[in-house]
């Protein structure tokens, strides 16, 4: 080693490079010239080869020896042995690779908001747009790129992005609240990452984070730091979306895969309500419609089954559509296709043991996306605009073929799905939504069916209004109400009071607390003004904007209460600021 270095001198080469020169010169021909020849030749090859060997300090990374870190029973040639400086350039990219914050924005709805706007309107928003990022960035010691029309790239240090937490991401208040005869407000997304061994790691789970923002809705940032991801935003009312192009190609796609699966196999969150049924028995007309083999999988009998249950000895085709978990495990096959409709969790779903054991999976829903997705699907169909998945279903159908037909149980199935998850057409309805129950109407959605379905006995009746009698007001329109324990179908009669509050003047939020599987439910209701999705997620739980729910486990009533009201607080407070 220490040869290495006396030949990496500078001045060796060039005591030897002279000394053969003014030889050659001076002296007559003879063996002392050669040898003074042989070793400016000797020590010009060493020069060469020493310069080779030197590795640039810039690409110096620590090296690991038996998973343990550089510096502990280094090899020869590691970067402390070879220079110190080299070293404490390793330890400084170390330390920059921890401080390097990736992050991807998208503004989520330029076409949507550009619409209506002349050309100088449309310039105007985009540069204001455009110039409060900028302005965020430079407050932030930041560098951001443009690199399409709604696309940024963003680098910050892990300070930085300790600010921007602080500051809940205010950029997202800013941005919405840009007005250039927009008549729908700007919303943009994150994805930002600061966990991850390497760039390449970073910038994955940045884009990953963007997605999974973009799957909830958008107006939010997801942030992945200390290896979980947070959320942040998520204020805005989704915006309906006017393009039919993504339901026609899933459409398509669909019928696809079921021409090729031997059976078709389809399954809705456990403890079915209207929208996970309506829209599973949409899905099964597709596939009967091919002539598949298909089954609807339903957990434990739920209040809603119940109801539909009344009116399928009228419906010979029906027979033996529905399978219970056990039946369905039994009959799974490699070529199966399961199709997991108004739910995207694995825990939430009527039977999580086949997402373990059937590998060709599709997931329709209107949820906004958590981070605990359906591994592996090969077809995720997921629009948080939707009002129900039954909404999105009936499109599907539309698209899927010309001369498919709904039997009358179908339409009102799926009619009455749409009617459950709007409240009757009151909250979370847009232009599609009406379409999409003209569609059904045609097809013989009948309101006797639909009304059959909603039906409640007089025990049921007075339950509610018990809920109800027993509710108190909070400030920022807000109800909170309990259930009585022990209570048959508590969950379900609870999410129905939380629908009623809703009715009442001045209420924009209401939540409704059941106790269930020791520890105590909630049921959450909004008009629209909150995401309960935002409060609900708090706990675990979600949902989406008007209608989420979540469950705390080992508590009593009055625990989970001071608990939602705590969470509740804060939500509205920081609405006020």
């Amino acid at each position: 080693m220490n040869g290495y270095r006396f030949w990496q001198k500078e001045q060796l080469y060039w005591i030897a490079f002279w000394v053969g020169l003014v030889a050659s010169f001076a002296l007559n021909p003879s063996w002392i010239t050669f040898v003074l020849l042989m070793l400016l030749m000797v020590a010009s090859y060493l020069r060469y080869s020493c310069s080779g060997l030197r590795v640039p300090q810039s690409d110096v990374l620590p090296i690991e020896c038996a998973g343990r870190p550089a510096g502990e029973g280094q090899l020869a040639g590691s970067p402390s042995e070879l220079d110190p400086e080299a070293t404490a350039a390793a330890v400084a990219h170390g330390k920059a690779l921890g401080e390097t914050v990736f992050a991807f924005i998208q503004i989520d709805n330029l076409e949507d908001v550009l619409q209506g706007l002349d050309e100088n309107q449309r310039n105007a928003l985009q540069t204001e747009t455009h110039q409060h990022l900028l302005n965020w960035c430079g407050h932030l010691n930041g560098f951001l790129r443009k690199y399409s029309e709604d696309m940024y790239m963003g680098i910050f240090s892990r300070q930085e992005l300790d600010r921007m937490i602080a500051e809940k991401f205010d950029i997202l208040d800013e941005v919405r609240a840009l007005r250039v005869g927009n008549k729908l407000p700007v919303t943009i997304s994150m994805g930002v990452a600061a966990s991850g061994l390497t760039m390449s790691e970073r910038g994955q789970k940045a884009q990953t984070g963007l997605d999974l923002a973009l799957g909830r809705g958008g107006d939010q940032a997801a942030v992945y730091v200390n290896g979980e991801v947070q959320f942040y935003g998520g204020k805005a009312k989704v915006m309906e979306k006017n393009t039919r192009v993504k339901a026609r190609v899933v459409a398509h796609a669909i019928r696809e895969l079921m021409l090729e699966a031997t059976d078709v196999m389809i399954m809705g969150h456990e403890g079915e309500d209207f929208d996970s049924l309506g829209s599973a028995m949409g899905v099964a007309r597709m596939a009967a419609h091919l002539g598949k083999r298909v089954n609807i999988v339903v957990g434990e009998i739920a209040l809603s089954f119940e109801k539909l249950q009344e009116l399928l000895p009228d419906y010979t085709e029906y027979e033996g559509l529905f399978l219970t978990v056990g039946e369905a495990l039994e009959r799974v096959t490699p070529s199966t296709l399961l199709f997991v409709v108004d739910t995207h969790r694995v825990f939430l779903t009527a039977a999580p043991q086949l997402i373990d054991i059937v590998d060709r999976r599709v997931v329709i829903d209107h949820h906004r996306r958590s981070e605990d997705f359906i591994p592996n699907p090969m077809i995720v169909y997921l629009e948080p605009s939707a009002s129900s998945t039954s909404e999105l279903v009936t499109e599907l159908l539309t698209y899927f073929d010309e001369k498919i037909e709904l039997t009358r149980l179908e339409a009102s199935a799926l009619f009455s799905g749409m009617v459950v998850d709007t409240k009757n057409f009151a909250v979370q309805t847009g232009v599609r939504t009406f379409e999409a129950a003209a569609y059904l109407r045609r097809s013989g959605a009948d309101p006797a069916i639909v009304r059959h379905l909603f039906m409640v006995d007089m025990e049921t009746l007075k339950l509610r209004a018990a809920i109800l009698a027993g509710s108190q007001s909070l400030a920022g329109g807000v109800v909170i109400a309990s259930c009585p324990s022990e209570v048959k179908n508590g969950q379900i009669v609870s999410a129905q009071a939380a629908d009623m509050m809703l009715s009442i003047e001045g209420v924009r939020v209401s939540f409704v607390l059941c106790p269930a599987d020791g520890g105590v439910g909630i049921s959450a209701r909004s008009n629209g003004d909150v995401n309960v999705q935002v409060i609900m997620e708090a706990f675990g739980g979600g949902g989406h904007q008007t209608v989420a729910g979540a469950h705390i486990d080992g508590v009593d009533l009055a625990e989970a209460r001071k608990r939602l009201e705590a969470v509740v607080a804060d939500y509205i407070g920081e609405e006020k600021e």
